[in-house]
């Protein structure tokens, strides 16, 4: 029996919408905070030659999907920028040259992005962001 894999970044994403429910009455804006799915984990199969094949990233990829969007955008303007997009790290993982890629290109758009490793960092940005004088304590 395999070991179930731990997933850190996922587990700091998750802690990050709980939060998020938990503030939205003192901090409305917040309800404009979604995640975009380019790092799910989609079921496979092999087809005859052994390649994986999956159906549904396919559908994805169509409708648009691409590879290194940032994981999170609070779609709320400030006094400097049009949002904000969030990229979630764990442990020692480091940026993909497609989301380097991607946070340049939205940067240079007007768009505000970070790359965060807890939920706490990435809540204390959200509140900076906003112009929130409160805090999040780790």
């Amino acid at each position: 029996m395999m070991a179930k894999r731990k997933n850190p970044e996922h587990a700091e994403q998750v802690a990050l919408f709980e939060w998020q429910e938990r503030m939205l009455t003192r901090v409305p804006e917040i309800m404009n905070l979604f995640a975009v799915p380019n790092g799910a984990k989609l079921p496979f199969f092999k087809d005859s030659n052994g390649k994986r094949v999956c159906v549904q990233a396919q559908f994805l990829k169509a409708e648009g999907l691409k590879p290194g969007v940032p994981d999170l955008f609070l779609a709320y303007p400030n006094d400097r920028f049009h949002g904000f997009f969030m990229e979630m790290k764990a442990g020692t993982n480091k940026l993909t040259i497609e989301q380097i890629d991607w946070i340049e290109r939205l940067s240079t758009a007007g768009y505000f992005c970070g790359v965060y490793w807890s939920w706490v960092d990435a809540a204390n940005a959200i509140l900076e962001y906003l112009g929130k004088k409160m805090r999040v304590a780790g």
